[in-house]
Parts: C-alpha cells; sequence; structure tokens
C-alpha cells in the first residue's frame, strides 16, 4: 500500500515505482503525485542518476542491438510515442516504422499503453474510474511521468532497491573472496611445487655426496695400505741382513730384528711379546712344567689273552684340559660289561665317581677345581675278573685342569681384533694346550709353506703327549 508521509512519497515507494512493482491503481496516483510535487521528482531524478553505471550499460547494450538488427532503438520509440521528437527525426522515424512492421507494431504498443494509463488518470473520481477519450492525439499529449522513465530509470530502481543492492554487495564479496583464495592456493600451490623439485634435487646432491664419500674412503684405505706396504718394503730392503724371523701371519706380517724388536704383535701384552720373541729365537715352544709331572702315554693291559691287549685309556691323559668339567673317553673293551669311572684327587682321595656305564664316554656333573691334577681310572669285569684301566703296571692317567689366571689370558687374546697364529699357537703352548698350540702352527706353516722356523714350531708340540 502506498504511504505518503509528510506530503511525499517514502522512499520505499519510490524504488517500487522506479521498479514498476506497485499496483496499476497506485501506480497512477503515484505518477500523479509526482506530476505536482518537485521534492519528490527530485528525489526520483536523483536516484536515477546515480545509477549512471547502469545507464551506461544499457546504452552500450542498445546501442549494440540497433547496430545489428536496424531497429529504432526503445528510447527512440518512446520519445516517438510521447511526441517529443524534432520535426526532423521525427519524420525520419515516421518513414521507417512505415516499412519496419517490427517497429510499428512496438510503437502502437506504446501508445496503447500510454492510452490507457492516460484515460484512467484523466478521468479518475469520487465516483468511481471511467474511460474518457483524449481530447488531443496522444503523441501530442503530455506524458505521465511513468512514461518519462526509461529503461534506465527503471533499472536505476531495480538498483536502489535495498534487498537487490545488499545481493549484489554479498555476491561481488564472495566472488572476492573466492578470487583471493584461489589466488593465495595457486601461489601455494606453485610454491610447494617448486619446494618439492628443490628437496628432489637435494636428495639427489646428497646421495651423489655420500657415493663419493665412500669412494674417498675406499681409496684412503687402498692409500694407507699401500703406504704401510711400502714402509714394510722400506723396512725389509733396509733390515734385510738384520731380521731374524719373517713370517706371514693372519693377514699381517711379523718380524722380529736382531736387536730383539718385535714387529706386527703391538696388540700383545709385554708377557706374551717376551713368550713369541724367546719361540722365534730358540725355533721352538717351551712347553710347561706340569706337562713332564702329570706321567707318561696310554699303556698295554699285561695279562691279556695276548698279553698285549691295549687297556684303551683316550683322554685325558697327561695334558692340560681348559674345561672344568672334561670329557672322559676310554676304548671299550670287546665282552665287558658295564664300566664305571672314579676321579681322584690329592692323596689318592676320590673327588667324583660314574656309577655303572653302558658307553666308553663320561662328563661329570659337577665341574672340577681349576690348577689341581687329577687321576682317574677305569673298572670293568671281563670273564668273571675285574679289570682296571689303566693296570697297576702302567702310569697312572693324569690330568691338570686349567687354572683362572691362565683362562683369563687366553680369552683376552682371543678376543682381539687381530689374529695371530704364532701368537695363539705360543700362548697355547704356554698354558699346555698342546692340541690347540698343533690346530695354530698348522695355519702358521700353511701362510709359510716355505718357511723353516714354522715347521721346527709346529714340531716342538707334535711329539708331546697331548691328546
Amino acid at each position: 500500500m502506498m504511504v505518503i508521509k509528510n506530503g511525499h512519497l517514502s522512499d520505499l515507494d519510490l524504488d517500487r515505482y522506479r521498479a514498476h512493482s506497485m499496483p496499476r491503481a497506485e501506480l497512477l496516483a503515484s505518477d500523479d503525485h509526482l506530476s505536482d510535487c518537485d521534492e519528490c521528482t527530485r528525489r526520483l531524478r536523483s536516484a536515477a542518476e546515480s545509477s549512471s553505471a547502469l545507464g551506461s550499460i544499457e546504452a552500450s547494450i542498445f546501442n549494440v542491438v540497433q547496430s545489428q538488427t536496424g531497429h529504432l532503438s526503445f528510447e527512440q520509440m518512446a520519445s516517438l510515442a510521447d511526441g517529443e521528437l524534432a520535426e526532423p527525426d521525427k519524420e525520419v522515424f515516421d518513414a521507417h516504422i512505415v516499412y519496419c512492421r517490427q517497429c510499428g507494431e512496438e510503437v502502437r504498443d506504446l501508445v496503447q499503453e500510454k492510452v490507457a494509463i492516460s484515460g484512467r488518470h484523466r478521468a479518475y473520481a469520487p465516483g468511481g474510474p471511467h474511460l474518457v477519450e483524449p481530447q488531443t492525439p496522444i503523441v501530442t499529449q503530455q506524458p505521465s511521468a511513468y512514461m518519462h522513465l526509461g529503461i534506465r530509470e527503471r533499472l536505476s530502481g531495480v538498483w536502489s532497491a535495498t534487498v537487490f543492492r545488499w545481493a549484489i554487495q554479498v555476491s561481488a564479496a564472495a566472488v572476492i573472496v573466492l578470487l583471493a583464495v584461489w589466488w593465495v592456493d595457486l601461489r601455494l600451490g606453485s610454491r610447494i611445487a617448486s619446494l618439492q623439485s628443490r628437496l628432489a634435487e637435494l636428495e639427489q646432491e646428497r646421495q651423489t655426496l655420500e657415493r663419493r664419500q665412500q669412494e674417498i674412503h675406499g681409496l684412503q684405505d687402498e692409500l694407507a695400505a699401500l703406504r704401510k706396504e711400502n714402509e714394510d718394503l722400506k723396512l725389509g730392503v733396509a733390515d734385510a741382513g738384520k731380521l731374524m724371523a719373517s713370517l706371514d701371519d693372519g693377514g699381517g706380517h711379523i718380524t722380529l730384528d736382531r736387536s730383539g724388536r718385535l714387529a706386527g704383535l703391538d696388540f700383545l701384552s709385554s708377557s706374551n711379546q717376551a713368550d713369541v720373541k724367546a719361540a722365534l729365537t730358540a725355533g721352538r715352544v717351551k712347553l710347561p712344567v706340569e706337562l713332564a709331572s702329570l706321567g707318561g702315554e696310554p699303556g698295554t693291559l699285561l695279562g691279556g689273552p695276548d698279553g698285549k691287549t691295549s687297556y684303551g685309556l683316550v683322554e685325558p691323559v697327561a695334558i692340560v684340559v681348559r674345561s672344568n668339567r672334561p670329557r672322559f673317553h676310554w676304548n671299550a673293551i670287546p665282552g665287558a660289561g658295564t664300566y664305571e669311572l672314579t676321579i681322584y684327587g690329592d692323596g689318592f682321595k676320590e673327588v667324583a665317581t660314574s656309577g655303572p656305564l653302558s658307553a666308553s664316554t663320561w662328563t661329570p656333573a659337577a665341574p672340577l677345581r681349576r690348577g689341581r691334577v687329577y687321576t682317574w681310572q677305569v673298572v670293568t669285569v671281563l670273564d668273571g675278573k675285574q679289570v682296571v684301566l689303566p693296570p697297576a703296571a702302567a702310569p697312572r692317567a693324569r690330568f691338570k685342569v686349567l687354572d683362572e689366571p691362565a683362562v683369563a689370558d687366553l680369552e683376552r687374546l682371543e678376543r682381539a681384533n687381530d689374529k695371530s697364529h704364532l701368537a695363539l699357537g705360543v700362548v697355547y703352548a704356554k698354558h699346555g694346550l698342546l692340541s690347540d698350540a698343533r690346530r695354530e702352527f698348522q695355519a702358521l706353516v700353511a701362510a709359510n709353506p716355505d718357511s723353516t722356523l714354522a715347521k721346527n714350531l709346529l714340531r716342538s708340540v707334535a711329539g708331546a703327549g697331548a691328546r
């Protein structure tokens, strides 16, 4: 419903008027008010002038349409219907609508609309509306304020509507935000791609540097080996006439000159170095005194059917053992029943017994004391007679358990990074472990097949009574 406040149309009614959204009766009443009220007309025209941007758009659109179709513009047809054209232009436009059916029909539609609006307005009275034909030709009548509003003014009315303007502003803000997000995302995506490419390049450079570093380390090791070999060659040439011993050993080289300087075994303790020097100087190893006191070799069982039956004790006999729970082994006697093994300590005091055994081997459950000498024998029954191994006429079967300091010395040597067959053979023999010593000297001879010294060291332990 139209509201006139303080004798003027409200802003909302002006917006509805510009938008042509009023009912026809209110539209005619507003048009009548605008014809008489300069203030409302000024407000209406001010709002229309503020939409110059939309007017420019409208003009551009209609100019393009006119240039492309060859028809009159809406403004030209509206001016012709309102009778506002000068005579030259009116004649041109009248001539155009004569031959242009489309423009002629549109002009007639405008004239009919003006007649309908103008007739109702002029004939409106308190008694009710009725139609009165206008007294003058339509094209010469003064148009109403509404008819003076062209598309530009009507569009400006739409733009002035609060809801429409708010929607446009919100849409524009949303577009700006979306463009900003798109731009930031584009920049970030480009930056991330650049960083990933650079990261891949750096990873390749790192891998290349690691390979080069490994190559450098390999070259450094090779250079160090060549320098050592060169130094050894220099020493060999310079001291060829001064060396008492020269052996290849465990991947290295060992020399002993006439002044007593030992090279190649710096990791040994001073005591073990002295033992190695003594072995290289003498050409043989020095065996422990305990071996001579442990007795002789396994003998024969006197009184057998042929007078020479072997009593068959195998180990341990006349040796030093490293384990404090050694494995006892003897040869089985054909026809014998069970066996019983007994171990004796000092004063022939019984230390441990096996009980009846069907096999010819036994390992004590409890460890023996280290550093002690023990005697052992086996008793069996053959043809109803008791048989003792070894017999009374044979030497006793004796052995010694290696003491704690010697075990610690061997473990340190065996844990060393540098492995020397010469050093191990000498230390094993020093502590009475002759089987182990023979194994190491055999490896030394294999590394020095033409060395008389290596063969003499092996020979010095090969004839000992170790098992």
